[in-house]
Order: C-alpha cells, then sequence, then structure tokens
C-alpha cells in the first residue's frame, strides 16, 4: 500500500481544504459592501464571494492530476519529495494571486468587490492548505531507513 502523500488522497484532500477554508473564511468575515453602491456589483459580488473557493479548488485538483500525469510520463512518479512540491504548485498559484490582488489599491467599486469577496477569503484558503500540506509532507522528509 502506498504511503498517504504518495495517494489521490493527498492532493484531493488539500484543494478541499482549500476550497473549504476559503468557503468559511467567507462566511466568517461577512463582507458589509461598504464602498460598493451598485447592487447589481454587489450581489455579483457575493456570488462570487461563495464560489471562489471551491472553484479554486477544483481548478487545483485539475492542475495537481496533470502535474501527476507529466510526472508519470516522465518517470519521476517515484520521487517522494516532489509529491507535496506538485501540490505547493498546484495552490500557490491561488495564494500569489490573492496576494498580490490584496495589494493594489482600491479606486473603483470592482476592486473593492473583488479584494473583500474574493481576494481575502481566498488567501485564507490557501494559506491554510499550503499549512496542511507542509503539516502532512514532513513524514516524506523523516525516513527511518538508514542509508549505507
Amino acid at each position: 500500500m502506498r504511503r498517504f502523500p504518495a495517494s489521490a488522497w493527498f492532493p484531493f484532500l488539500t484543494c478541499l481544504v482549500l476550497a473549504g477554508v476559503a468557503a468559511a473564511a467567507f462566511a466568517v468575515l461577512k463582507p458589509d459592501g461598504t464602498g460598493i453602491d451598485n447592487s447589481q456589483l454587489l450581489a455579483a459580488m457575493k456570488i462570487a464571494g461563495w464560489a471562489a473557493g471551491p472553484v479554486a479548488g477544483i481548478l487545483s485538483f485539475i492542475l495537481i492530476c496533470i502535474l501527476n500525469l507529466i510526472r508519470r510520463i516522465i518517470r519521476m512518479r517515484d520521487v517522494s519529495w516532489m509529491h507535496p512540491v506538485v501540490i505547493l504548485l498546484g495552490i500557490g498559484f491561488w495564494l500569489v494571486l490573492s496576494w498580490v490582488l490584496l495589494d493594489e489599491p482600491r479606486y473603483t467599486q470592482f476592486a473593492v468587490g473583488i479584494m473583500d469577496y474574493v481576494a481575502r477569503p481566498l488567501l485564507w484558503g490557501s494559506l491554510a492548505a499550503v499549512f496542511f500540506t507542509v503539516i502532512l509532507s514532513i513524514p516524506l522528509f523523516t525516513s527511518s531507513k538508514k542509508k549505507k
């Protein structure tokens, strides 16, 4: 039987953590929409806030599966330290994107909506997924086998 980091459950659970924490962060942060006067934009941002985490999780899982397929084609599937690297590449995009979006100025109502309703919960979700990946990858680097 394969170890957990080498199985398909590891990226699946990581993407589930990304999606779940992002949706939970949106629910906990409860953006109020100050700075947005357009009711249609506010309604669209509320929908986008709930959907951003699950969509990011699904897209990350697809990307991780494609990267693992490439690893299988070039015969690098047995390299154990590559399991967390592939997962971090899959979810790292959302971490960088949300970080960059939150660093932009709030000049327009659309920018305020994207920052408050999408980027901040996505940042929390991707940070939680990165920590989840790092914590569960520690056994890969502490092997019990002695090398001769």
